[in-house]
């Protein structure tokens, strides 16, 4: 009797360049595939593990001419792999390590910039979920993988796998919820806020490398999520990706500042910085309304550095937001101040000339009454 042998996709335990993993990963695979025939007619499912962790995959990876197809949101929890999909192209954007791939359904092979990589077999669409081959996401995500036929198990090893223990916790009203973080740091770059139509949230992508290792600078754009407000547990392939946070060139930084919701509008700020700048070259204030992503605009931009100051706050019975900003500049030496008035349900905009400050409440007459809302600094 044949005792079956996981199939490794390593060479031992010393550190491999980038070249050899790859050349491991292509040996590996090959000899994966070959084992494979027996695979595609044998009994029961094929499970997925990063380490000891299992993982589950939906839909469930399967076999196809001797080829492991998985789904590509596999590569989603591995550490730095950041997925966009094209729902009318049926296209799916994979970015990593400074490499950007495109895949479209039932093609053989992954764009990557001019360039076409040839899959071992073509990508389908599989309960509305992307599949492509083992070796593809093994070789994006740069991890060691192994196939374990006696347990019909892939296993990812030493992938610092994305899913962790580390969260993010967030009290909204009476629940809490908790957003996934790829390390504790992170943790205050990662917001939730409640809306009438579910929970809003947006967890902190990894740290570029910069040259200011004390400033946050993403290593890819934020994405906002909605989640149904019954789960606590957030999790980005249980919920609907509302916007991406792209930046306007791939020299500029954005950082999300926070999520705040009223009805079914959520408000957030961003701050965008240039490599190797402490403080942003443009902040903003953003409205949208969660049930028409499309609505997303911006409110005001403004400065909140080099001596501008800058206040908000949200009056949550009327639907306003409330802004401050005191600039710099009067001859004096005091500071000029601005107060602006949003809507959220109108979309309408005022600068009331009048109002009043104490103790971090501000008032002003809008529309025959005068308004007390509570203001915070940025």
């Amino acid at each position: 009797m044949t005792t079956a042998k996981t199939i490794p996709l390593t060479r031992g335990s010393k550190p491999m360049t980038k070249a050899a993993k790859v050349m491991a990963v292509s040996i590996a695979v090959s000899a994966l595939i070959v084992s494979s025939q027996a695979l595609a007619s044998s009994a029961g499912s094929i499970k997925v593990a990063i380490g000891n962790q299992d993982v589950k995959t939906n839909p469930s990876p399967y076999v196809i001419n001797g080829t492991v197809m998985v789904p590509l949101t596999l590569a989603g929890q591995l550490y730095d792999v950041h997925l966009e999909w094209n729902h009318p192209s049926k296209t799916v954007t994979v970015q990593t390590s400074g490499q950007s791939y495109r895949l479209k359904a039932g093609q053989p092979y992954a764009v990557k910039g001019d360039e076409k990589v040839p899959l071992q077999a073509a990508t389908s669409i599989k309960g509305n979920h992307m599949m492509v081959p083992l070796r593809f996401i093994a070789e994006i995500s740069e991890v060691d993988v192994s196939w374990n036929p006696a347990k019909r198990a892939v296993v990812i090893h030493n992938g610092d796998p994305k899913i962790s223990e580390a969260t993010a916790p967030v009290q909204l009203g009476e629940s809490t919820y908790t957003i996934p973080v790829i390390s504790e740091k992170f943790k205050k770059y990662s917001f939730a806020a409640k809306t009438a139509s579910g929970i809003v949230w947006s967890p902190a992508p990894p740290q570029a490398e910069a040259a200011d290792a004390s400033v946050y600078y993403p290593s890819r754009p934020y994405t906002i999520y909605l989640s149904n407000p019954n789960q606590h547990i957030l999790k980005s392939d249980q919920a609907q990706k509302l916007i991406t946070l792209n930046s306007p060139d791939k020299e500029t930084y954005m950082v999300l500042g926070g999520l705040y919701g009223i009805d079914d509008v959520v408000v957030y700020h961003t701050f965008m910085f240039g490599q190797g700048m402490a403080q942003s070259a443009r902040s903003q204030a953003w409205v949208m309304k969660v049930s028409n992503p499309q609505t997303n605009k911006e409110m005001e931009s403004f400065h909140a550095a080099g001596g501008y100051l800058y206040y908000f706050g949200i009056d949550q019975q009327d639907g306003l937001y409330v802004s401050l900003s005191y600039i710099p500049g009067k001859a004096d030496g005091s500071y000029e101040k601005k107060l602006m008035v949003y809507n959220l349900r109108t979309g309408k905009k005022e600068f009331p000339d009048q109002f009043t400050e104490s103790s971090g409440v501000i008032q002003f007459p809008y529309h025959g009454k005068i308004r007390s809302v509570t203001m915070k600094q940025i």
